[in-house]
């Protein structure tokens, strides 16, 4: 055997000695989650140490910042500099069309309802974009940049899309203790009442009732959500926050349910958050140092396009 061969045999040797040691690491960083991971599992039915598929974005959709489901193969995406919506295909594993909506901008959520996307700015204008001939309106709302809206969802029940707050909770000036999520009706337009209030002292009441409580830090107690979503099944609402790490979910009438912190490894900077008709839950997550990424979770089974 010659140097060279010798060489690669041992580079190569060095390689799959990383790589178990990687795979190691990762296994014993989650364990610390798998606690928290096995209860949620039971009450929701998702496990989040466990993507059942995982998307490679490309690199213009490093910087995603909100999901929607244009159907249950195809995914549409905004991200935060261009006035795009970007449709991944998941089935063909890329973008399989482009729809362009405005110049450049902070664009932070994105829902679709029937042949209408809208979409948020953190300046608190929605652009609704019709999907039949791609024409853009502008709905106004009272919500400020320093509001900082960043999720987008929707009601069904109530037809009205649902824009959760990271910022300051009031409008106007207005001072209101913890997060706000507002709503505007798609007929009758925004309301300037919140819908949800969340506070920190009602993270701290669910929390001391937990068979295992959370470690609640000053950034989970603070909760910054950057993405919701309405389950279609049970009509909770689930919010995602990247600040904190933790998703949340809600009641109907807005009560905590249930928290649960989130694996930085397997998330590593979570931003939207939606589902499929059937309830699979989708999250994504900005690249920050490496690429954009789309999950999947099913309910108690693997992923069937991995």
């Amino acid at each position: 055997m010659n140097v060279r061969i010798i060489g690669v045999y041992l580079c190569t040797c060095y390689l799959m000695v990383q790589l178990i040691a990687c795979q190691i690491n990762e296994t014993d960083y989650n364990a610390r989650f798998q606690p928290y991971t096995d209860e949620f599992a039971k009450f929701s039915g998702y496990n989040l140490l466990q993507p059942s598929s995982t998307f490679i974005l490309p690199g213009i959709l490093t910087e995603i910042s909100g999901v929607s489901m244009l159907n249950d193969s195809v995914v549409a995406c905004i991200q935060d500099e261009a006035g795009v919506i970007f449709m991944y295909g998941m089935k063909q594993r890329k973008i399989v069309d482009r729809i362009r909506f405005s110049r450049g901008g902070d664009y932070e959520g994105i829902e679709v309802v029937g042949n209408q996307v809208y979409i948020l700015r953190s300046n608190g204008k929605i652009y609704q974009v019709s999907l039949e001939d791609n024409t853009t309106i502008t709905l106004n709302t009272s919500l400020k940049g320093d509001n900082n809206p960043e999720g987008l969802g929707y009601d069904k029940k109530n037809n009205q899309l649902l824009v959760s707050t990271k910022g300051k909770a009031g409008l106007e000036g207005q001072s209101i203790a913890g997060r706000a999520i507002y709503g505007y009706h798609l007929d009758k337009g925004f309301n300037h009442n919140p819908v949800f209030i969340i506070t920190s002292k009602d993270l701290e009441s669910w929390n001391v009732k937990q068979q295992t409580p959370l470690k609640l830090t000053q950034k989970k107690k603070a909760f910054k959500p950057s993405g919701v979503a309405v389950h279609p099944e049970t009509g909770d609402i689930f919010l995602i926050a990247y600040v904190g790490r933790l998703l949340l979910v809600l009641s109907a009438e807005g009560q905590i349910k249930y928290a649960i912190p989130l694996s930085p490894r397997i998330f590593r900077q979570p931003e939207g958050i939606c589902f499929t008709s059937v309830g699979d839950l989708i999250i994504s997550s900005e690249g920050q140092d490496g690429s954009g990424k789309i999950q999947m979770f099913k309910k108690g089974g693997a992923g069937l396009m991995d």
